[in-house]
């Protein structure tokens, strides 16, 4: 698990009772990421607090990816990973890849397409 611990730095009850609660969660790596939530009034902001941090993981996560892929596609080496996995690194390369493959069929078929009409105008006598 990334965040080892979370501490509540203000609290603000808003209209209609909306509880506004401005957290500092802190990771492994003792990184600091704050975020802020809206709760309704009759909620347990404790627990609430607590079940936001498997989506606050996944974003991390999802953030060292992307970086790192981008990195890679640039031509930099793949670092020392925080939050995600060389799996997960994996995962999104061969999904990246097949990506591009499917653009490249695509545009090959559309290249087709093209050289077709040009070949049926051609044959029109156009020049």
């Amino acid at each position: 698990m990334s965040i080892q611990s979370h501490s509540i730095f203000e609290q603000t009850t808003q209209a209609g009772g909306v509880q506004r609660v401005q957290v500092l969660f802190i990771d492994h790596l003792k990184g600091e990421h704050r975020r802020q939530f809206d709760f309704p009034k009759e909620i347990d902001i404790d627990k609430a607090i607590l079940e936001r941090y498997s989506g606050l993981e996944q974003g991390l996560k999802e953030q060292e990816i992307d970086a790192v892929c981008a990195g890679v596609c640039a031509g930099k080496a793949i670092p020392q990973l925080s939050f995600s996995t060389y799996e997960d690194i994996k995962t999104y390369l061969i999904d990246k890849k097949t990506s591009l493959e499917d653009n490249i069929s695509g545009v090959n078929v559309e290249k087709v397409r093209l050289e077709d009409k040009i070949d049926d105008i051609t044959t029109m006598g156009v020049k």
